[in-house]
């Protein structure tokens, strides 16, 4: 896939009535950066990771907290891996309420690695506590990286992660999943759960998996080498255990998908397409909402989407300025 280079983190604050979108505020600029995710700590409380750079120093990552439900953020700290660059962050909250926050940590064509640090004071600071994957030597000389770390729970808490890696030989990249049995501090051994059959040059990637309300796990992700990134899925009973071969495609939707499942049960959806969709038959079908999402058309904006309150979804973009906008969506 094309990868982020300066791109910045949006978040979008839109209204849709009679199914189509409209604009209900200005944006709220939040400065410079690119890559934002979040995660709910409680009603109101929510933290953000973005990368930030500086021409002194590698990217960052730093993490911001909204005391009032996304809608103003203040800075809380700064995680450095030292001569390294440090991007894709993810978070992820315990059912202890401890947080987990991971991300790529890598020198250009030396080093890459997935690092996890935890966090018991909500995200005021952090210690290392392990690592996922790593690629060294011959293998990192050729560029070929770890990228895209996203943490979830498995039904039982345990934690697991999904990644995209290019470090298996006959492979230009595929994703792979880990699973740790104690909270991060170790991981088990890595399972290919999206792959090109026989291998080959197709690059499966950007994986964003969401849990179904009947307890099943949904999976989206892109595939480079299939239009712009034809976005697909699969269907897993339990988290771990997943169809064989590249999935099941879902049309109008390109490169970097980013999966829900709302509180009402339906699933939504947006991509580089810069559009929305929802699927009430847990993603055998889609219907769009609205016109374009965004004021843009295809264009690498890296989105992800947050349910802030029932109806009420932050829509996240990584172009231009910092930006918040809300999505009011349509009702059954």
């Amino acid at each position: 896939m094309q990868r982020m280079g300066a791109a910045v983190l949006g978040l979008l604050l839109m209204t849709l009535a009679s199914g189509k979108a409209s604009t209900a505020a200005p944006p709220l600029e939040l400065g410079r950066g690119a890559w934002g995710r979040l995660e709910r700590l409680d009603d109101q409380r929510w933290l953000m990771v973005v990368t930030r750079f500086s021409t002194q120093e590698p990217s960052r990552l730093e993490v911001l907290l909204s005391t009032n439900a996304c809608r103003a953020w203040q800075h809380v700290t700064d995680l450095r891996e030292p001569g390294r660059k440090f991007d894709n962050g993810h978070l992820l909250r315990l059912p202890n309420g401890n947080l987990l926050l991971t991300g790529r940590s890598l020198v250009d064509g030396q080093s890459y690695h997935l690092p996890v640090y935890a966090s018991a004071q909500g995200g005021r600071a952090w210690q290392r506590l392990s690592n996922i994957d790593a690629i060294e030597g011959n293998a990192a000389a050729q560029k070929r990286g770890l990228w895209e770390p996203f943490l979830f729970l498995l039904p039982d808490g345990r934690v697991s992660v999904i990644y995209s890696s290019e470090k298996h030989e006959g492979y230009s990249q595929i994703l792979s999943q880990k699973t740790s049995q104690d909270g991060g501090h170790t991981w088990g051994a890595e399972r290919h759960i999206v792959e090109e059959p026989r291998g080959g040059k197709l690059r499966p990637g950007m994986g964003v998996v969401s849990r179904l309300a009947d307890g099943r796990y949904f999976l989206v992700y892109e595939v480079v080498g299939l239009g712009r990134g034809l976005v697909h899925y699969k269907i897993s009973p339990d988290g771990e255990q997943w169809p064989g071969g590249l999935g099941t495609p879902i049309e109008g939707h390109e490169a970097a998908p980013y999966v829900i499942t709302l509180s009402d049960g339906r699933l939504l959806l947006t991509s580089c397409q810069n559009t929305l969709s929802i699927s009430e038959d847990t993603g055998r079908t889609w219907q769009r909402v609205g016109r374009e999402t965004w004021p843009v058309s295809f264009r690498y904006t890296w989105p992800a989407l947050y349910e802030i309150a029932p109806g009420e979804v932050l829509a996240v973009r990584s172009e231009g300025m910092i930006r918040l906008r809300w999505i009011t969506l349509p009702t059954r």
